[in-house]
Order: structure tokens, then sequence, then C-alpha cells
């Protein structure tokens, strides 16, 4: 048969041909519909706001507590910069005077002393010496006796357990006398008495420095038992305690019903589940003054005080005088 031809314009080549819509899937329906409503969903019930980053840095091998504490709120004295691997970000790592005791674990070269210095240093740049008064007891005889430089604190016992404990029974009887005046008001918690009275008592922190030394002639210590009842007593009254340590400063009854732990990189792996430390963290503690904080399963970044190679004792007397 004969071939006709006729001329069209060239897009319409690529038009699609017409189809009935008879038996077509609503648009609300369709695959892609159901995937995007379930994707707008678990964002919602999750909280993301934005697309998450493929690949997010790492943490810095170095945080300073100066940059920290221009990110801290007030009242918060920051610690350091942890990882939040599930949302792919990072977030301040801070304490406040609500918080009560934590511990810091590490093995024999893990820098608590130092890390002691510098949360005591953080507290004193963040609060005026009529706010917060410092104590230390310093088993080990590194670093902590620097604090004794800052007007905000009433002593360092270094390596002199008589001094120790009589610092002990002080604050356990301004424990009790606080728990006096509470009575009188009907409150819970200093802070509740506080609102009632407009009397807010001064933040007394404890820093203890080599607790495992204690712990291992606890028989013939005379600080256990203060201790252990000093922590008992001081919930609620706006005193802390902040314990230093082997792992056996938190598996021993003393330290065992202190929740929050940091724990850093340890002698023997095998110690890391008892110290409540998921596997999945423990390679990521190789790195100096890293931590695991056991009550977010996250990594945490401690700040340091001065900058790589310069002095603590440098700036404790900056922030002395």
């Amino acid at each position: 048969s004969p071939v006709t031809a006729r001329v069209v314009p060239f897009e319409a080549l690529a038009m699609p041909v017409a189809r009935s819509s008879e038996g077509d899937v609503p648009e609300h329906e369709q695959d892609l519909a159901v995937i995007i409503a379930a994707t707008r969903a678990a964002a919602e019930a999750t909280g993301w706001t934005r697309p998450a980053v493929p690949w997010p840095r790492e943490l810095p091998e170095q945080v300073s507590t100066s940059a920290l504490a221009r990110a801290a709120q007030p009242g918060q004295t920051p610690l350091g910069l942890a990882d939040v691997p599930d949302e792919q970000r990072r977030e301040l790592v801070a304490v406040t005077d609500r918080d009560q005791q934590f511990a810091l674990v590490g093995g024999p070269t893990a820098p608590l002393p130092e890390v002691l210095l510098t949360y005591g240093a953080a507290l004193a740049a963040s609060s005026s010496a009529d706010d917060v008064h410092l104590y230390g007891i310093d088993l080990v005889g590194r670093s902590l006796g620097l604090l004794d430089d800052l007007p905000h604190c009433g002593g360092v016992a270094v390596r002199n357990e008589q001094l120790a404990l009589r610092m002990i029974r002080w604050l356990a009887q301004v424990a009790a006398e606080r728990k006096v005046l509470m009575a009188e008001t009907g409150s819970a918690s200093i802070w509740e008495h506080a609102a009632r009275t407009g009397d807010l008592p001064p933040q007394l922190v404890l820093l203890v420095s080599g607790v495992d030394r204690i712990l291992q002639n606890d028989v013939t210590s005379n600080l256990t038992g203060p201790l252990g009842s000093l922590l008992s007593e001081a919930i609620g009254v706006r005193i802390q305690i902040v314990l230093a340590g082997l792992p056996r400063t938190v598996t021993h009854r003393l330290g065992s019903n202190i929740d929050r732990r940091f724990v850093f990189q340890l002698a023997d792996p095998s110690d890391y589940p008892g110290v409540g430390v998921p596997r999945h963290l423990t390679s990521g503690l190789r790195v100096p003054r890293r931590a695991a904080d056991t009550s977010s399963e996250r990594l945490v970044q401690f700040a340091q005080l001065s900058a790589p190679g310069g002095s603590d004792a440098e700036v404790i007397r900056s922030l002395a005088a």
C-alpha cells in the first residue's frame, strides 16, 4: 500500500499516548506518597528539623573551656562536648548546681586529676566566690593543689588524711544544718527552701582525686565511712561531690550508687562492662580526655584548661588575680 506522511512538531513525538484514567490508584495512596507521609511522621516524632549529614565531622580531639563557656547557658558549668550520632550533631555537656554527685573513672594513665582541676577552674570562672566554695582531697598528689590559689577554694588536703577527714565531717555538718532549715519550712530541697525564704546558701563542691586508694585499704582508712555518709546526706542540699579514680571507685559500695559516670580509657578492656560502658564506645576512648557517659551512652570530649603546650597553673593564677 502507498506510504503517507505528515509533518508534526518535534515535541509532539515525546508526548505520551492518552490513556483512560479509569482504574488509576489515587495519588495519596501511591507508594511514593505513602513513603513521604511515613518519613514526615518519623521526623516529627523524633524532632528532626533538617536532613542528616551523611558524614558528620568527628569530635575534635581538643576542646577549650573558654570556647564551651561561651556556648553555656547561665548557671551551667561546661564539662565537654558530646557526640550525638543518632541526630548526627554535637551537644554541650554541662552541669548545674542541681546536679548531684558524678564520678570520673579511668586507668592509671587517665588524666583524672587534670579533669578535676579543669572542672574546679570552670566553676570559679562562671561563679562568684560568694556563691561557689571549692574543697579538694588529693590522694594522688597531682594538680588539684593548684585550686588553692583561687578565692573560691576553702582548702585542698594533699595526701593528708587527717585534714581530709576534718573537711568531710565539716561538710556533713553543713548538710545536716541545711536539712534542719528545710524541715523548718517543710521543704524537700534547699532550692524549695530558697524559693520560700529568698535565702539560697552557697554551693559547696568537694573534688576527690584517687578515691581507689582509700578503698584498697578501707579496713584501715578513716575516710571510707564518713565519705560514704556524706554522699548520702549531700543530696538536695546544694553540696556536690565528684569522685575520681580507678574502676573500683564505682564498683565498691562507696560509689556504686552514683548513676552518672564518665569513663576514660581503662588499662584492662575487660573492665568496661563492669563500669557500664557499652562495647561500641570503647574504641573511641583512645583519644586523650575522651570519656564515655554511661547515662547517655555517648562519647564526650572533655575540655582542657590551657592551650596545648600551655600551663594550667598560669590559667589558675589569671583567674585568681
